[in-house]
């Protein structure tokens, strides 16, 4: 049984069990943005949104400004529009942004990405888990680690939906992995696994003491983001954050709020990363700008390793796919001509999220939407990467 199998048979066991969250999705949103192709863009947002997606939030850059906009719904069951404004889980794409607090620390001399991660954490963390004694946090950071995935795990499956408001830890996520054996020997091949950056965000509060003051220090105030928000357990539900849902085979929402509000505190560095559309755009601009790095990390960031794009080509893909430190690549064809994006995507339980900007900066976009990608089903085939690329084409104005 794959995971994703495993996934709706665990969520169809569980319907009607979740009980619908409320959070304070009203906020006022007082944002006006003005762009020659406004009218195309909205067009296209609205389309996912009449065809049964709960809601979504855009924000594009091109050459001719940015424009942000939404559709469908923050809160569909008390009626509540989805803005621009509105707060969203952006899952995985929090890879990039720990990855890039990780090298703002190695350029400020606290952190050494080559660094072994045995020499940051102490041992009762890193007990029983495979290639842990030699794996350094750079090797984390491409996922050519060879730690396994937690989320591939049945019984870490299992127990998230058996107990969707459970209070785990990172350390308990990590239990599900320990005695587990490497997927490969250190730096042979390239696997996607949370569980390397959920180990690097724990190095991370090692080095810093709060990873969450480190990264509003390090990221949220040099770009002036005021409505991002890397969450601790405990902290307040920030206003104007959205309703999470998922897509039951059949067609049917589940409104699973309380399950994303907890997995986003419970896997840092894998997720929970709270952001607006216009937030993560900025910051994904700032990734291929370099502004928040110094050159010998900015490269490092944006190198792709040979074991990510051979694994790639294995499988078939023809979007450029590539990864280099918490950040992926895409190659995407505007007027005939192919050009490289970096970003990430991301997905969960309720939410689906993707930030990539353009290499040379002209162009960059950022989508959040609040229904589960990681069920599959009909919703989730309305919003992929050729209609990102549609978004992008209908942005571009002549000259």
């Amino acid at each position: 049984m794959t995971r994703t199998s495993r996934l709706v048979a665990a969520a169809v066991a569980v319907t009607g069990c979740v009980d619908p969250a409320t959070p304070d999705s009203a906020i006022t949103c007082d944002i006006e943005m003005t762009h020659p192709r406004a009218t195309e863009l909205q067009a296209i947002v609205d389309r996912p949104a009449a065809n049964g997606i709960p809601g979504l939030g855009v924000a594009v850059k091109t050459p001719d400004g940015i424009w942000a906009g939404a559709a469908g719904f923050a809160d569909i069951e008390n009626g509540v529009a989805m803005t621009p404004c509105h707060v969203h889980s952006w899952e995985s794409v929090a890879k990039t942004w720990y990855a890039t607090l990780a090298l703002r620390l190695a350029d400020a001399g606290q952190l050494e990405p080559d660094g072994q991660v045995a020499d940051v954490l102490p041992a009762p963390v890193l007990d029983g888990l495979a290639n842990t004694e030699d794996v350094s946090l750079r090797e984390m950071m491409q996922h050519v680690s060879g730690i396994p995935d937690f989320n591939d795990q049945s019984a870490y499956l299992t127990n998230e939906l058996d107990d969707p408001d459970d209070d785990d830890t990172p350390m308990d996520l990590l239990d599900f992995v320990r005695g587990q054996p490497a997927h490969f020997e250190i730096g042979e091949e390239y696997r996607y696994s949370d569980t390397n950056f959920v180990l690097l965000a724990l190095a991370i509060d090692e080095i810093t003491g709060d990873r969450s003051d480190a990264m509003a220090r390090e990221i949220f105030v040099p770009l002036g983001l005021e409505h991002t928000w890397a969450p601790l357990p405990g902290d307040p539900v920030p206003a104007g954050r959205v309703n999470s849902y998922w897509e039951l085979p059949g067609g049917q929402l589940e409104n699973v709020s309380d399950y994303q509000a907890a997995y986003d505190v419970q896997v840092p560095g894998g997720g929970g990363l709270l952001s607006t559309p216009l937030d993560s755009l900025t910051f994904v601009d700032a990734i291929v700008s370099g502004t928040l790095l110094e050159e010998r990390s900015y490269l490092a960031q944006l190198d792709w390793t040979e074991q990510s794009v051979q694994w790639a080509d294995e499988r078939g893909r023809d979007n450029g796919y590539a990864y280099g430190l918490g950040t992926s690549r895409r190659i995407w064809t505007q007027d005939g001509v192919p050009h490289e994006w970096a970003g990430h995507t991301g997905g969960g339980a309720g939410t689906t999220a993707i930030i990539m900007a353009r290499r040379d900066g002209q162009y960059a976009v950022a989508v959040a939407i609040n229904l589960g990608g990681f069920l599959g089903g009909p919703l989730n085939e309305l919003v992929d990467e050729s209609w990102i690329q549609e978004l992008i084409a209908a942005a571009e104005t002549d000259g």
